[in-house]
C-alpha cells in the first residue's frame, strides 16, 4: 500500500511541475495546510479522467499525390503528428492542405515535381507543386522585359517535365558609314582610234550614313531595318573618252572614186530593206544610216570595205537608227540573210561633191 501511495506521490508532483503556475500555486497551499497527499492524488486521477473523457476522437485519412495512404482514428489532428505517425517527409516545394469536415480530418499532400527553365545559357530546375508559368520563372529568379520571348504562356498550368525558354530581345539603333561608288561615263571621240581610250576626269567615291533597327535574339543579330540613309559625300563620275576613229589602209581598188571631199574609216553593219527611211525615202539598196553629227543626211558617199573585197558603192545618208551613233554607218541591202552574212565590218566612206 506504502508502495502504490509513494508512486503516486512521485506522479503528483511530476504533475505538478508541468501544470501552470497556478495550478503550482494551489498545490503548495494544499502542502501548506497539510492536506492529505492521498486526496490530492485521488482529486489529480479524477481530473484526468475527466480530461480524457472530453477529447475528441477524429477520423484521420492521408492522401499522398490524390492516394490514400492511410485512414485511422486519432486524437492527434495537427500536421505534424500526421505526418510523424505515418513516417511521411516533405521535399522541397512540396505542398500540404489540412481540412476538418464534421470531425473528419483530411491531410492532402501534393507533391512537387521538376519543371525545367532555360535562360541565358542557364538551365534551372524549378521544383513546385501547382502553379503557372509565371510561377516558375518567379522561383527561378528570372525576369522578363518587354522584347523577351517566353515560348509558353505565362498563365499555362505546369506540367511535370515541362521545358520553358526564354529568349532575350533587345533592339538597338546602330549607325554605318558606307561608301558610294562613283559611275563612270563613257564618251565616244573621233580623235582617238578604236581600242584607245583617256581619262578627262579621275572619279571620287562618296560616302553616306545608314541608320539601322537592328534585333539582337540571345546577343545574335537576326533582323537588321534600315532606317535612314543620309548622303555625306556626293561622288564624282570618273569620265572616259573611248575612241572611235577607225584605221584603215584605204586600199583602193579599180572602182574606188578619185575625185572625193573626204575619206573616213568607219564601222560598218547592214539591215534588210523594206518600209520607208527617216527622211521619206524608201529603204532600199543604196540608202545609209548615219550619224547626222559626222555625215550630215543628203550627203553622197561610195562606201567599200577598207580591205577592198567588198564594194557597196555609191549612196546616200538618209536614214537614221539609235545605234548609228558616231563613227559608224548602217547600209541597207537586199534581204535579212544578206545583212547576217555582212556581219559588222570596217568600211571605208569616201564624201562625194
Amino acid at each position: 500500500m506504502l508502495h502504490i501511495k509513494n508512486k503516486l506521490t512521485a506522479l503528483w508532483q511530476k504533475a505538478v511541475e508541468g501544470c501552470a503556475p497556478q495550478l503550482k500555486n494551489a498545490a503548495r497551499l494544499m502542502m501548506r495546510h497539510r492536506i492529505a497527499t492521498t486526496v490530492v492524488c485521488s482529486l489529480l486521477t479524477l481530473s484526468m479522467l475527466m480530461s480524457v473523457v472530453t477529447v475528441s476522437i477524429h477520423k484521420v485519412t492521408v492522401l499522398d499525390n490524390g492516394e490514400q495512404v492511410a485512414k485511422y482514428y486519432s486524437v492527434f489532428t495537427d500536421e505534424e503528428s500526421i505526418l510523424e505517425r505515418n513516417d511521411l517527409l516533405l521535399g522541397e516545394g512540396d505542398e500540404t492542405a489540412l481540412t476538418e469536415d464534421g470531425g473528419e480530418v483530411t491531410l492532402s499532400i501534393a507533391r512537387a515535381f521538376p519543371t525545367y527553365v532555360y535562360a541565358d545559357g542557364e538551365k534551372e530546375v524549378v521544383l513546385l507543386a501547382k502553379g503557372t508559368v509565371a510561377d516558375a520563372l518567379k522561383k527561378a529568379g528570372i525576369t522578363c522585359g518587354a522584347e523577351d520571348l517566353v515560348d509558353q504562356p505565362l498563365d499555362q498550368k505546369l506540367e511535370s517535365g515541362m521545358e520553358i525558354n526564354v529568349d532575350r530581345v533587345r533592339t538597338e539603333t546602330v549607325e554605318e558609314t558606307e561608301e558610294i561608288e562613283y559611275d563612270t561615263k563613257k564618251i565616244r571621240t573621233n580623235d582617238l582610234y578604236v581600242g584607245n581610250s583617256r581619262e578627262i576626269q579621275k572619279g571620287k567615291n562618296g560616302e553616306k550614313k545608314l541608320t539601322y533597327s537592328v534585333t539582337y535574339v540571345n546577343g545574335k543579330e537576326t533582323e537588321r531595318k534600315l532606317i535612314s540613309e543620309e548622303v555625306l559625300e556626293e561622288p564624282v563620275e570618273r569620265i572616259v573618252e573611248i575612241g572611235s576613229k577607225i584605221k584603215s589602209s584605204f586600199k583602193t581598188t579599180a572602182s574606188t572614186p578619185k575625185n572625193y571631199v573626204k575619206r573616213m574609216a568607219m564601222e560598218c553593219t547592214a539591215y534588210a530593206a523594206g518600209g520607208s527611211t527617216a527622211t521619206g525615202r524608201p529603204a532600199q539598196w543604196g540608202v545609209i544610216a548615219v550619224d547626222p553629227r559626222v555625215i550630215p543626211l543628203g550627203t553622197r558617199v561610195y562606201v567599200e570595205s577598207a580591205d577592198g573585197k567588198y564594194i557597196y558603192g555609191e549612196a546616200i545618208a538618209a536614214d537614221v537608227g539609235s545605234a548609228i551613233k558616231g563613227n559608224i554607218i548602217d547600209i541597207c541591202v537586199n534581204s535579212t540573210a544578206e545583212a547576217y552574212r555582212f556581219g559588222r565590218r570596217t568600211v571605208n566612206v569616201y564624201i562625194l561633191g
